[in-house]
């Protein structure tokens, strides 16, 4: 389905003031009122996440997002799982939502031209994207697919530059077997056969015990 004007002036109104923290996509809306009782534009934003996350209507951020944009916000939550099961019959459906977090990447926007607005053509009403752009040209390549920025990438800032994989020992343990916390992974292998053979531990605890 091709996007309206009219739907992505709305929704140009909230990108211009929604920093780049999620992949997000701007697309064609359905059908419905286009304006609340307030005579406030409305948006609809569709955000994938975690079923346990607080609910986007009750965080600061995105109380603030509406007050920025001077818009009224409809939420629409889908859990990771069951937005798997969901995507392509709303593609092919045509149901999809003014904005779009973590919903969508390159791949479906080649795959549904028609349904994404290239936003590279309105960079110039994004300054935070453009300067996002600007200070990251590799973000921009990454989701440019013949020559058409339809996805916006995710950035979670210099704060953020960290691996999300950590190991973790139990201390406690250690302290028992009369170890030290593994740095190479002989050290690692050599603490986990402690921890899984009983008899190894009672002869550290009584070395321990005879000092």
């Amino acid at each position: 389905m091709m996007t309206t004007k009219a739907t992505m002036m709305k929704g140009l109104a909230v990108l211009s003031a929604l920093a780049v923290a999620g992949t997000l996509a701007a697309c064609g809306g359905g059908g419905g009122s286009s304006t609340d009782d307030k005579g406030r534009p409305i948006v609809k934003i569709l955000v994938v996440k975690n079923s346990n996350e607080t609910k986007m209507a009750d965080m600061t951020w995105a109380k603030e997002l509406a007050a920025d944009c001077g818009c009224s916000i409809q939420w629409h939550e889908v859990s990771d799982d069951a937005w798997g099961q969901q995507k392509n019959a709303s593609l092919a459906a045509g149901e999809i939502d003014d904005l779009n977090i973590r919903a969508f990447n390159p791949d479906d926007a080649v795959r549904n031209p028609s349904a994404f607005e290239p936003l590279g053509d309105d960079l110039d009403k994004l300054p935070n994207v453009k300067r996002f752009f600007k200070e990251q040209p590799t973000a921009r390549k990454f989701v440019t697919v013949d020559g058409k920025v339809r996805v916006l990438p995710s950035s979670r800032t210099k704060g953020f530059l960290a691996s999300g994989q950590h190991l973790m020992i139990n201390r406690v343990w250690l302290e028992k077997l009369g170890l030290k916390a593994p740095t190479t992974w002989d050290e690692m292998r050599t603490v986990h056969g402690g921890f899984q053979d009983p008899r190894s531990q009672r002869q550290r605890q009584g070395r321990r015990n005879r000092l």
